[in-house]
């Protein structure tokens, strides 16, 4: 039997968190609305519409979600109805495989987050990643690797909230989302945390930099497995929801 990996790589890895019933939706202000769902719903539910596998036939379940539940994509549509130029903002269902399959460019600040756990990428830190490996390639997406990705299943580590109710994780500082959609080409940016915008944001101005641009973002990903570098294309495939601002996606790094 051929065990040979296609497209070449030396390795495969699933990126995708776990999906289970202690999985949780981001519970976070999105300006002056509280989801009130948010307040009785953790975040996903399963059940068990009929098992008839006993007497030959088969099982469905049916579960209840929020969209961000777990490893998903950020499409345009989560913030803007519109993009500055007055163009329709696109949702989950328009990202394209050209965008959604793309080289990876890992940089990994696991050690200065250990010091600081708000810390946010610099444009400094993209600079100093292209001195070691090259400038970051046109269409690429750029991954964020933290080490926070191992806390997902213990939700009070992962969201680590002080005694003022605030969450304290790190992101992608606005600087530098500005300079990878401005100075770079860039499909999107990824990372290990609930948010590309570090836990204390309140007002998301990363979030709002990516998605106004025109380019996705995926959150809770796994990379605990995925070394930092350019030698990665990440296969990110979400829910074909039409319509949808978020979807839970799989999402693979090919190594090579």
């Amino acid at each position: 039997m051929d065990t040979k990996l296609p497209f070449g790589a030396k390795s495969i890895v699933d990126c995708t968190q776990m999906v289970n019933e202690k999985s949780f939706s981001y519970g976070g202000v999105f300006g002056a609305y509280v989801c009130p769902f948010l307040r009785n719903f953790e975040g996903f539910r399963g059940s068990i519409a009929f098992d008839a596998r006993e007497e030959g036939g088969a099982r469905k379940d049916l579960y209840m979600t929020g969209c961000d539940v777990g490893t998903h994509i950020d499409s345009p549509s989560h913030f803007f109805t519109k993009y500055p130029n007055g163009k329709p903002a696109r949702c989950i269902h328009q990202l394209k495989p050209s965008e959604l399959i793309a080289k990876g460019s890992v940089i990994d600040v696991t050690k200065k987050v250990e010091e600081n756990n708000d810390y946010l990428l610099t444009t400094q830190d993209i600079l100093d990643f292209e001195a070691k490996y090259g400038k970051i390639k046109d269409n690429s997406i750029v991954i964020m690797k933290t080490g926070w990705g191992g806390r997902f299943e213990e939700r009070k580590c992962y969201e680590n909230k002080c005694s003022k109710g605030l969450m304290h994780f790190p992101g992608f500082s606005p600087k530098c989302a500005k300079f990878l959609v401005n100075e770079r080409k860039i499909v999107g940016i990824g990372i290990d945390t609930p948010s590309l915008d570090h836990g204390p944001s309140p007002d998301f101005p990363t979030h709002k930099v990516i998605l106004a641009a025109d380019k996705y973002q995926v959150e809770n990903m796994n990379l605990e497995q995925i070394p930092e570098g350019i030698g990665s294309t990440f296969i990110c495939s979400p829910l074909k929801v039409e319509g949808a601002p978020e979807a839970m996606a799989r999402v693979f790094a090919v190594l090579t």
